[in-house]
Formats: structure tokens, C-alpha cells, sequence
């Protein structure tokens, strides 16, 4: 079952492009969805983009702007407390996922069959990259790139007081950017009040997916994927202080991956200045597709 809604209004997208919001009952749960179309699409394969922790469509508008504008058809979930453990039956072979991301992997890959969805592009921030990594490896045959950006999970046997404390030096660091650069506070603002939001409106449930981001580790999942023929390219920035650039580059095998970007900025650049990081995005798919075309030709002409 979905029911349309009318066109959100955080939702827009550049001129001449189709956009829709559809909310789908997904194991007794509601799932919003937001669907951009250009007017010309370059790729028929649509990006889906996943938020981070605590946030929602809403703080990636720009983001889905941007994308639509380099003709990128992109979709949006937003999942505001998850689906109910009862469903997790519902996909199996997710034994060795824990239960919570389970949650919103189960909507993801919901979506994707409710709205026919054969094959995607995923564009995965912080925790949505996480929780991406683990959808494709549930089902690798429907997933064809993926761009984490700045991800959760890649930075090596960690901790939740160890996370918690590297987050709020972030925090702390984005309150003190925000004095100094007005043009981002409303969107420093932005991300604090619904990070609170999340906190205040299920403490438990959001304590589980600390718990669960700090234990998980998804560079072997990586190296599934890859063997799967999945694309997989990383953008993480520099000054990133939850997800510190120097440990991520330790933890990630060169071979497991399609492209590392390197960019200037914190934990939530891509949400401060969604023009710049947007388009490395893009340029991320387009290089990935280009890679498996030519890797297509080089074995059909060996072939023959």
C-alpha cells in the first residue's frame, strides 16, 4: 500500500523536473519517499540518496538538487523511527547485521521493490553509507555503484564513548564555525535540532545505533561487494573529526574500492556546501560507469 502526497516543499528541484512523495506502509510502518526527475535523465539508473544519523531528506535538499541538475533522477527515504524488529524476518541471509541498522535496511530495500526498482546507484552520507554497504550485500544484483561519503563504519575497532566524544569535539567545532561563517548557520542549526530530535524522541533507539555504528566494521563488506561487481568509491574530508581522515585510510584496501576523494571540510561538508561535494558525487558515478563500460568492452573483445 502508498498513498501520493502533495510536492514537499523543501523539494526543488531544477526547472522542467517531476517530483513526487509518495509514503509507503512498509511492515506497518510509514516510509516517506521523496523521487526526482529531470526532464533529461543522463543515466536510466536512479541514485538513491541515504541520510546520516539523526537526520532526514529534509537537510539534503540542495543535495537532491544538485544531483537532479547534473540529470541524475534521485530518490530520498526517510524513515523517522525505523521498521519494527518483527519485520526483520522479512530478509534473510542479515544473520550477521545487527538488528538495529536491520531497521532501515529493511526499508531501503522495501522501496526499491515497491517503487520497481531493478538496479540503483546509492549515495550513501555518514551512517547511511553504513547501512547501505550492508542493503547491497543483502542484494548485490540490485546495486551497481555506491559512493560513500564520509561513512560510519570504516575507521577501525572503535568504541561508544570513543565515537561519542569524537562527535562532540565535532559538534563543538561546527558551533564555533557557525559563529565565525553566518551563511551555514542556519544549516548548523539545522543539523543540531534534528540530531536532538532524534535523541529526545526514542533515547533508547538512538543509544542502540551509537552502540551499533561504533561496533561495526564494513571494510569486509567492501571486499564482498567488490567481488560481486559492485563499484564502490569513498569521498571523505580531511578535518573530519567523528570519522578521522587518517584511520579511514589506514583501515581501506585500495583493492576493495573504485576511487578515494580527498576534499577539505568536516563531518557534514557535503550538507554545508552541497554544490562542491554534490558534484564530486557526480563525477564519482560517472567515473565508476565509465570503468564498468570499459571493462565490458575489454572482455567481449577478449571473447571474440
Amino acid at each position: 500500500m502508498h498513498s501520493p502526497e502533495a510536492e514537499p516543499e523543501y523539494v526543488r528541484g531544477p526547472e522542467k523536473s517531476a517530483q513526487e512523495t509518495e509514503v509507503f506502509e512498509v511492515n506497518g510502518e510509514k516510509v516517506k519517499v521523496i523521487d526526482v526527475i529531470p526532464e533529461k535523465v543522463k543515466d536510466p539508473i536512479p541514485a538513491i540518496l541515504l541520510p546520516g544519523w539523526g537526520t532526514s531528506p529534509e537537510l539534503y535538499k540542495r543535495n537532491i538538487n544538485e544531483l537532479a541538475r547534473y540529470q541524475r533522477r534521485v530518490l530520498s527515504i526517510e524513515t523517522a523511527s525505523g521498521i519494527e524488529d518483527s519485520a526483520l524476518k522479512v530478509l534473510p541471509g542479515a544473520e550477521g547485521v545487527p538488528e538495529v541498522e536491520m531497521r532501515r535496511i529493511s526499508a531501503l530495500i522495501s522501496v526499491m521493490e515497491k517503487k520497481k526498482l531493478d538496479l540503483v546507484d546509492i549515495v550513501g552520507h555518514s551512517y547511511g553509507g553504513m547501512y547501505a554497504a550492508f542493503g547491497a550485500m543483502l542484494r548485490p544484483e540490485k546495486f551497481r555503484n555506491i559512493v560513500l561519503v564520509n561513512p560510519a563504519g570504516i575507521v577501525g575497532p572503535d568504541s561508544s564513548l570513543q565515537l561519542l566524544q569524537r562527535a562532540s569535539i565535532e559538534a563543538l567545532q561546527e558551533a564555533m564555525r557557525g559563529m565565525k561563517e553566518k551563511s551555514l548557520r542556519d544549516s548548523l542549526i539545522h543539523i543540531a535540532s534534528h540530531s536532538a530530535s532524534t535523541i529526545s524522541t526514542s533515547p533508547f533507539h538512538a543509544c542502540r545505533e551509537v552502540i551499533a555504528i561504533a561496533n561495526t566494521e564494513i571494510h569486509n563488506t567492501l571486499a564482498f561487494l567488490k567481488e560481486k561487481g559492485v563499484h564502490i568509491s569513498i569521498i571523505h574530508t580531511i578535518d573530519d573529526a567523528t570519522f578521522p581522515m587518517e584511520r579511514v585510510q589506514k583501515i581501506v584496501d585500495a583493492g576493495h574500492i573504485d576511487g578515494f576523494y580527498s576534499a577539505k571540510g568536516g563531518h557534514n561538508e557535503f550538507i554545508l556546501n552541497p554544490e562542491k561535494y554534490t558534484k564530486l558525487v557526480d563525477e564519482a558515478l560517472s567515473s565508476m560507469e565509465k570503468s564498468r563500460k570499459k571493462a565490458i568492452r575489454q572482455t567481449r573483445k577478449k571473447a571474440a
